[in-house]
């Protein structure tokens, strides 16, 4: 089968649909543990200014 003749199929684009919204989510989850830690850090430094007033 000659696959430059071939052509782009249904089959083809439900692959990327699936890879775009995989890789869509693995950096989400990537994301969202150094947001968390912002929160921790600032919550921290706030209890910090709290206690040396």
């Amino acid at each position: 089968m000659n696959f430059k003749e071939r052509g782009v199929t249904v089959g083809d684009l439900v692959i990327l649909l699936i890879v775009i919204i995989f890789s869509f989510f693995i950096i989400d989850k990537i994301k969202e543990p150094k947001t968390q830690k912002q929160i921790t850090n600032l919550y921290q430094l706030e209890i910090q200014k709290n206690i040396s007033e």
